[in-house]
C-alpha cells in the first residue's frame, strides 16, 4: 500500500483532487463503449449483449485506452 494513500494533509488532498479532476477529463475523453466498460463488468456484459468472458477482455482494453488518457491529461 502506497503511504500516502492514507495520508491526509492538504496537500494529499489536493493532489487527489487533481487527479479525480483528471480522471474525470479522461473518461470524457473515452467513446461511451470504453465508458461504460471502465465502470463495470457483469451488468455490462448482458447490457452490451456480451458474454462476461468478452465483456472482461473488452473492459481491460478499455481501461488500458483510459490509462492513455489519463495520462496525455496530465
Amino acid at each position: 500500500m502506497d503511504p500516502a494513500a492514507t495520508a491526509t494533509g492538504p496537500s494529499t488532498f489536493a493532489a487527489r483532487r487533481e487527479h479525480l479532476k483528471l480522471a474525470v477529463q479522461a473518461l470524457a475523453a473515452l467513446p461511451p463503449r470504453d465508458r461504460d466498460l471502465v465502470k463495470s463488468t457483469s451488468e455490462d456484459a448482458e447490457r452490451l449483449g456480451l458474454r462476461y468472458d468478452a465483456a472482461k477482455q473488452a473492459r481491460l482494453r478499455a481501461l488500458g485506452r483510459f490509462r492513455k488518457a489519463f495520462d496525455l491529461a496530465k
